[in-house]
């Protein structure tokens, strides 16, 4: 018994079609994740605008 099973697809083709489903999976995760970028990047803006309080409040009053 042959067990062979053709595909429709050359190789070509096949691999083609992976790499349109591998670069519409990743559009899809960075268009996903451009909330979570700008809560880092918000983050560390923050970060460097309030750190001057920080120290003094730390080093001069001990909090």
């Amino acid at each position: 018994m042959n067990t062979d099973k053709k595909s429709i697809y050359t190789t070509k083709q096949s691999k083609n079609i992976t790499l349109v489903l591998i670069g519409f999976t990743g559009v899809f995760l960075f268009i996903s994740s451009l909330y979570i970028i700008t809560a880092l990047l918000s983050t560390v803006i923050l970060y460097i605008l309030f750190k001057p309080l920080y120290l003094y409040l730390a080093e001069k009053k001990k909090y």
